[in-house]
């Protein structure tokens, strides 16, 4: 299985009135194809500003982002970005929220229709396509977001804290989900979080970030004992523990080294 996504010693800085702010130095990894990555970090070290590079949101001062050998230098359809909030309009029903994809996309528009309503019935919205968003738990909204971001078809997801404002029973029941469309749709992700549990529960691979300007302090491959792994099983894993006492100690030592 080839890489599907490279990173190569990126860097990222702002600039201001005061001068130079380092974010990133001399950033790496690779993601091959269908790989759930997730990425932790002390908080302010940088991750958000990762992500934007990642989907070409920003350019990086130096250093290279390919995905199949190909440079991202500005916004991509190859790119899915889900974010913190599922960001659909009230006024429009979730059929609609979907299709706006389609709407400002150059894909071809009635392969996309057929897309949509294969999505719904796929993952049980279809009954709720002509719902508006305010009438859906937070855990439906976000299917809906998802489902939006899969219609053009990415290479790859990023996944901004999708789940950070949820309360903790939903949380679990909708990273489930997420996790299953994820997995079965066969894409390639990288997830930002807060959370170390959630990082483990549902990566291949975690990357732990230093403090700004942030690089990997170390890249932890995750294989857990357990059958039908979802992030709910994961949970009960003998190796759980052990991953998550190291991963804390690994980023708190990152943010006083």
């Amino acid at each position: 299985m080839g890489s599907k996504l490279k990173v190569d010693n990126v860097c990222f800085s702002y600039y201001g009135l005061k001068g130079e702010t380092k974010t990133i130095d001399n950033l790496s990894f690779e993601a091959d194809e269908g790989e759930f990555v997730a990425i932790v970090g002390p908080s302010g070290c940088g991750k958000t500003t990762l992500l934007s590079c990642l989907s070409g949101l920003l350019v990086p001062t130096e250093g290279t982002i390919t995905i199949n050998g190909k440079h991202i230098s500005e916004a991509d359809v190859r790119i899915g970005y889900m974010h913190q909030k599922d960001l659909l309009f009230d006024w429009r029903d979730n059929y609609k929220n979907i299709a706006l994809s389609i709407e400002i996309s150059p894909f071809d528009k009635e392969e996309r229709t057929e897309n949509i309503k294969k999505l719904l019935e796929t993952y049980d919205l279809k009954d709720f396509k002509h719902s508006y968003p305010s009438a859906l738990s937070g855990g439906m909204r976000q299917r809906v977001a998802l489902i939006r971001t899969l219609i053009c078809k990415p290479d790859f997801l990023l996944l901004d804290e999708p789940f950070s404002a949820l309360d903790f029973q939903t949380r679990l029941e909708v990273s489930d989900d997420i996790y299953r469309i994820i997995r079965k749709e066969k894409k390639t992700a990288i997830l930002i979080t807060h959370d170390i549990e959630e990082a483990i529960s549902m990566a291949d691979k975690i990357l732990v970030l230093s403090k700004r300007p942030t690089h990997v302090i170390e890249t932890i491959r995750i294989k857990l004992s357990v059958e039908d792994r979802t992030p709910f099983t994961a949970r009960d894993a003998p190796e759980f523990s052990e991953y998550f006492h190291h991963i804390y100690k690994e980023l708190k030592d990152g943010e006083i080294g």
